[in-house]
This record gives C-alpha cells, sequence and structure tokens, in this order.
C-alpha cells in the first residue's frame, strides 16, 4: 500500500513539475512578447490578457505531456532495484520537467544572454565545442536543480510537510512575480506617439522652380555586395553593375536585425525604424481577443513558425496570421511625400499592395508570384493606379526555354517541369520589369520612381544549400545576379538619360545560415550627375536612403528621420551638386492613414500567406 501510494506522489510531483515549468516558459515569452510590441505593452487589459492566455495554454501543454511522461517516468523509477537510486532518478526527472522549459527560454534570442547560441544550435552549423558545451549546461543546471529540489523535498518531508504542496505555492508566487512584471515593467506608451499627425506644407520649396532631374530608387532584394556583386564583378560578369561602380559612388550599406524585408523596405522608403511606421515583419497575428496585434514574436519561440500554422489546420479555429499591407504603413513613404509636389512612379515595391492614389503610377508589388498575381481580378482592382494604366502593364505571354533553364542547372542534372525550382526560374526568366517600367515613365512622366528587382533573394533562400552542396540548382545564384545585371541594363537604356539612380539592397545574405535574420550589409550604388564618381563610400545605412532621395527631388529634410541627423548621406553627393542645392528642413511630414485594422482583403492574404511559405518565411 505504501509503495502503491508512493508511486501516485511521484506521478503527480512529476506532472505538476511539468504543468509548472510550461506555465513559467509561457508567461517568460509572453514577457518577452510584450517587450517587443510596445502597443500590446501599452494596453493593459491586453498585456493581462496575453499572458493569461500563454499561461494558461502553456500549462495545459505542459500537463498534456507530462501525463504521459509522468507515467513513463515513473514506470523506470519503479523498475530500479533501491529506494536511493529510485529517488536520484526521480530528482532528475522533476528537474528536467521543471527546468528545461526554462532553459530554452533563457537561450531565446530576444533574452539577451545567448544572442547566438540557440540560432547556432538550431541551424546544425556550430561547431562542435558550442554544441557540447551547451548540452553540459543545461545538464549540469538540470541536474543541479534537481538535487536541490529533493534536498528540499526531504527536508519538508522530515518536518512533516508535503513537498508538492511547497512547490505549488512556489509555482504561484513565481506567476505572480511574472505577471505583475509583465504588467508593470514595460513600456506604457508606443515609440511613435511624439510624431505629430499633421502635413506640413513644404513652404521652403520655390513652386516656381524647375523640376528637378528625374530620381530611380531600384532596390534588388537580398544583393550581397562583397558576398556575390564584387567577386563576379572582378570577373567581367556584371558589366552593367561594374561600370556603374566603376563610374559613380557605391560601398556598404548596414541594415537593421531582425533582417525581415517588409521592415527594411519600409524604413527605406520612409526614413523612420519599424517601430514608428507600423511594419514589423511579413505578417502580424490578430490574437482573438486582443485589442492590438502582436506584431512579431520573440525569434525561435516557435509561435509564428511552427505553433500557429499547425492550429490553423484545425478545422474551426480562426486565422491568426494576416501579411502586413501598405495601408497599415503609419507613416508617408517618398512617393507621398514627392506626390505633393511632382508625378511619381511605384513599381512592385515591396508591401506596396495595395496601391495608392497618386499622381503619376503606382503597380503595387509583394511577394507574391511579382507580376502574374495581377492577373488575378481582385488583386488587379487594387493593383494597378490609375486604370488607365492597365494597358501599359499588359505583356505578351511568355514562355522560358528549355536552354535558359539549363544554365541554372548543374551539368547533368534534371528538374522535374513542375519542381518548386524550376517554377522560380520560369517565373524570374519572364519578369517583365524591363519592358513594362519604361512604357510608364515616358506616359506619366514621373519625377521619382521607386522601382524593385526580387530574383536575387529568392533564389538564395531557394538555392543557397545547392550552391554549398553541388545540388541541382548549384549555378542558381549565380546566374540570378548575371540575369538581373542584364535586366538592369536593358532597363536603364530605355530610360530618360540623365536619370539620378541609386540601387540598393535591404540587406545582404548570410550563406552560412542560408538566411538574413542576422545578414551582413547590403549594397548601396549611386550614379548619375549629382554623384561622386569612381568612389566607395562607408557607413551609409537604410536611413540615409529617404535623406537622401528629398535632398536630390530639392524638398527639405525631415528633422524626424534618423538620417537627417547625421547627413551621412551627404558624403555621396557631389561638391558641385551640394554647392547649388542647399537642403531647407522641415518638422515633419507627419503621419499616414494605416493602422492596425486594414481593408478585408483575405483571399489576396491567403496568396501572400502561401508564397511567404513557399519561400521558408513561414
Amino acid at each position: 500500500m505504501q509503495a502503491t501510494n508512493l508511486t501516485k506522489v511521484r506521478i503527480i510531483e512529476l506532472w505538476l513539475a511539468a504543468s509548472a515549468g510550461a506555465s513559467l516558459a509561457g508567461l517568460w515569452i509572453a514577457n518577452l512578447t510584450l517587450a517587443i510590441n510596445p502597443d500590446l505593452a501599452g494596453d493593459r487589459r491586453d498585456a493581462v490578457l496575453l499572458l493569461t492566455e500563454f499561461a494558461a495554454t502553456y500549462s495545459l501543454a505542459g500537463a498534456a505531456v507530462g501525463g504521459v511522461g509522468a507515467l513513463i517516468g515513473t514506470a523506470g523509477i519503479t523498475a530500479l532495484g533501491g529506494e536511493a537510486a529510485r529517488r536520484r532518478l526521480h530528482s532528475l526527472l522533476v528537474g528536467i520537467f521543471l527546468l528545461a522549459p526554462l532553459c530554452y527560454c533563457l537561450m531565446l534570442p530576444d533574452a539577451g544572454l545567448f544572442p547566438r547560441l540557440l540560432t547556432d544550435l538550431l541551424s546544425g552549423r556550430a561547431p562542435w565545442f558550442m554544441v557540447a558545451g551547451a548540452w553540459a549546461g543545461a545538464v549540469i543546471v538540470i541536474w543541479s536543480g534537481g538535487v536541490l529540489l529533493a534536498f528540499l523535498a526531504d527536508r519538508l518531508r522530515r518536518f512533516g510537510r508535503a513537498p508538492h504542496r511547497w512547490g505549488a505555492a512556489a509555482w504561484v508566487a513565481a506567476v505572480g512575480v511574472a505577471a505583475a512584471w509583465g504588467v508593470a515593467g514595460h513600456p506604457t506608451r508606443a515609440d511613435d506617439a511624439k510624431v505629430p499627425a499633421a502635413h506640413p506644407p513644404l513652404a521652403s520649396v520655390d513652386s516656381d522652380a524647375p523640376p528637378p532631374i528625374p530620381v530611380l530608387l531600384l532596390c534588388i532584394d537580398g544583393a550581397d555586395l562583397d558576398e556575390m556583386i564584387h567577386p563576379l564583378a572582378a570577373g567581367g560578369e556584371l558589366p552593367t553593375l561594374s561600370r556603374l561602380i566603376r563610374e559613380g559612388t557605391s560601398g556598404p550599406l548596414a541594415t537593421i536585425r531582425p533582417t525581415l524585408s517588409p521592415a527594411v523596405w519600409t524604413t527605406l522608403a520612409t526614413g523612420k525604424p519599424p517601430a514608428v511606421h507600423g511594419i514589423h515583419h511579413f505578417v502580424y497575428f490578430p490574437i482573438p481577443g486582443l485589442r492590438h496585434p502582436v506584431r512579431h514574436f520573440p525569434v525561435h519561440a516557435g509561435l509564428n513558425f511552427q505553433l500557429f500554422p499547425l492550429l490553423e489546420r484545425v478545422t474551426g479555429l480562426p486565422s491568426v496570421q494576416r501579411p502586413y499591407t501598405s495601408d497599415m504603413r503609419r507613416v508617408p513613404a517618398l512617393w507621398n511625400i514627392v506626390a505633393r509636389r511632382w508625378p511619381v512612379g511605384v513599381w512592385q515595391w515591396l508591401n506596396s499592395w495595395p496601391a495608392e492614389s497618386l499622381p503619376g503610377f503606382y503597380v503595387a508589388g509583394s511577394k507574391v508570384g511579382w507580376f502574374d498575381q495581377i492577373a488575378h481580378p481582385r488583386y488587379r482592382s487594387r493593383a494597378i493606379h490609375p486604370p488607365e494604366a492597365s494597358d501599359l502593364v499588359e505583356v505578351s505571354p511568355s514562355v522560358a526555354s528549355p536552354d535558359d533553364v539549363a544554365r541554372y542547372l548543374s551539368p547533368g542534372s534534371m528538374a522535374p517541369p513542375q519542381s518548386p525550382g524550376r517554377r522560380v526560374i520560369e517565373s524570374s526568366l519572364t519578369d517583365p520589369t524591363a519592358e513594362v517600367l519604361p512604357r510608364l515613365v515616358e506616359r506619366f512622366e514621373p519625377r521619382f520612381i521607386a522601382a524593385a528587382f526580387y530574383t536575387v533573394d529568392s533564389y538564395q533562400h531557394l538555392f543557397a544549400a545547392d550552391r554549398e552542396d553541388g545540388g541541382p540548382f548549384g549555378p542558381a545564384i549565380e546566374e540570378a545576379y548575371r540575369h538581373t545585371d542584364a535586366r538592369l541594363g536593358q532597363l536603364l537604356e530605355r530610360l530618360p538619360s540623365g536619370t539620378n539612380l541609386i540601387i540598393v539592397s535591404d540587406h545582404g545574405f548570410d550563406f552560412r545560415y542560408h538566411h538574413h535574420t542576422a545578414a551582413p550589409p547590403g549594397l548601396f550604388l549611386a550614379h548619375g550627375p549629382a554623384f561622386r564618381k569612381g568612389v566607395r563610400v562607408e557607413g551609409l545605412s537604410i536611413y540615409d536612403v529617404a535623406p537622401l532621395v528629398l535632398h536630390l527631388m530639392g524638398l527639405p529634410l525631415a528633422l524626424d528621420m534618423p538620417g537627417t541627423a547625421n547627413a551621412g548621406y551627404r558624403q555621396v553627393l557631389s561638391p558641385d551638386f551640394l554647392a547649388a542645392h542647399r537642403a531647407g528642413r522641415v518638422s515633419t511630414y507627419g503621419m499616414g492613414s494605416g493602422g492596425d485594422a486594414p481593408d478585408v482583403h483575405e483571399e489576396v492574404d491567403e496568396e501572400l500567406l502561401k508564397t511567404l511559405k513557399s519561400l521558408g518565411y513561414l
């Protein structure tokens, strides 16, 4: 009878340890989530609800896993010969159930204790000593915790007290402290609360002045300057980029971390950090019950990449992932500012769907198959402005030839016609940017154009492993750079001569980890009459691009743009241009009309999510 009771106690203790450890891990992740979502943390009701939901959800998950683990663990304990050995194994299991989830939380990059450790371990590319050290540290923490718990339990039993009751009390106390910190320990207002909503007049601009020389801002998604462009250019394989570098100003362009493309592209277009412009990720999470969405979760917490997609497969559960769109941007972009004076053009800029009504033309863009998704009637109706631009966007259907596709394959390799890699290659080979964009420019005569090339980054995501391991698509990335260079040359031949050209990339690419969450700097390249010739510059960042464009357009620089204060962009401009064009100042260009509740466009959202998953972002 005594053995049976002892077995029940051990099962209860293991089950409680698993539930307690999981719930504390949930509270830890909830606190990290609040720390990186100031809007959410600033709403006390939302903060309390998020903490409650996470604690309850993780506790239930821990109880479910712990119940099975307790039965298996107790069976193993019972099979041992001596009571001392049974106590030691029981202590170890209690330590594992209680402390393993907390050890994982401590390694999350957003916790700030070991910023790169978990990323290195999960990537499978950490050196052996790092793996061994991580395992040794976890074992020491868990074993020590188990021994300490066993010691305390033994002391409590000697005094005739139930250890599991004291453990439950300690758990409640820890939950209370974590919840109190979640409610009281985070910012109470969003970072953008200080930005005024008004759109000030551009009083410092001479309305009778002639229009400025056209400016083309072209972003080549993910283009890597040092790893890819310089080696290929040195080998004579990128003639267009080589000429622009030789005749213009170039250098690395520092980005932000985590390097999430929608946030970076929006910073390029607005000159503001994500906390101000409001675009943080590819997707946001409108969790039921919360007044504010969760903009992003802690890195490696598994919620946005593993758990939510899994839950959405359960019949009856609502989707909790929605893509960011242009109507969620909170501040005006460069095209909104310039359009108050001159016509503008927007071509496929990331996160620019749905289209905005501006003088000039606007063809919205996203990660959705770039051009072919415009064929979707509902997508097309909000993708192009003005309606008469639709005729200019029409292109004759084209099919990539087998010989063209073969250049992207290793010798002797075969790619099935319906394979994802082959479909991506064929889509990029038929991209009509170099054909259609000049038509739009000729028709609408914009003074500022924001345009995009996407091929490079998608290839790096899809084929980096093949490049490293000699897979069937091993040559594809280098070939994508060659193809992009050729398309760039075709585009520039048809644009007005004398255009001030700015080519940037949102980030480089981390070929070691096959991603760009913590990528190297991107590309900056400027060519035209306003820029210095044959110069490499250092110290530029994505915050310098918007003030540079405003200076080129003869518009005052906004004091609430970080790049205005250091004026680092001025090093790329020629002395003659600087002498002839002084830049005025304005306090701010105000806020946009975006927010947390965009128009509902679910069909297009589903297409966006599907493509993001195919590229490995979700």
